[in-house]
């Protein structure tokens, strides 16, 4: 089990070149995967078109302060994403620390949310972490998962 979700944290490799995460989008990764197997579902994997579609989306969110779902499929389809299901899920927290155990922890208590992350259908995620002055405090934790699956 460590070794899988080892291995979805590690550089994801698309046509464009490796996909980093950070620190922080690497622990929302974990713990997405972590609650997907506590539920049997298999665990996601990035994709490298996801990453930047969230961290646009993230980047936006923070931006414009506009946190809602919108047309939410436009920032994935920038990408180049045309087919499949897709989905989003997007958190924000003060304080930053431990935010991201607390995001995940806070989709799986939301019905939507929940219904979101543990869909057998998604198989991919791109994960993007902003701290960021946000909501009228200095430094926020903002975050977007983008999931894709099968049509």
């Amino acid at each position: 089990m460590i070794a899988a979700l080892l291995a979805l944290v590690m550089p994801a490799i698309g046509a464009a070149g490796p996909t980093r995460l950070t620190w922080r989008e690497s622990a929302v990764l974990a713990d997405l995967n972590r609650m997907r197997a506590r539920y049997g579902r298999l665990p996601l994997r990035i994709d490298p078109r996801l990453v930047r579609a969230a961290r646009h989306r993230t980047d936006s969110i923070v931006g414009t302060g506009a946190f809602d779902h919108g047309r939410f499929w436009l920032w994935v389809k920038r990408e180049g994403i045309t087919s499949g299901q897709v989905g989003e899920t997007l958190g924000w927290r003060v304080p930053v620390n431990g935010a991201e155990s607390w995001v995940v922890a806070m989709w799986m208590r939301s019905p939507e949310h929940r219904a979101i992350l543990l869909d057998p259908v998604y198989q991919a995620v791109g994960i993007g972490v902003r701290l960021a002055a946000f909501k009228g405090y200095r430094n926020a934790f903002v975050v977007t998962a983008e999931y894709r699956g099968a049509a």
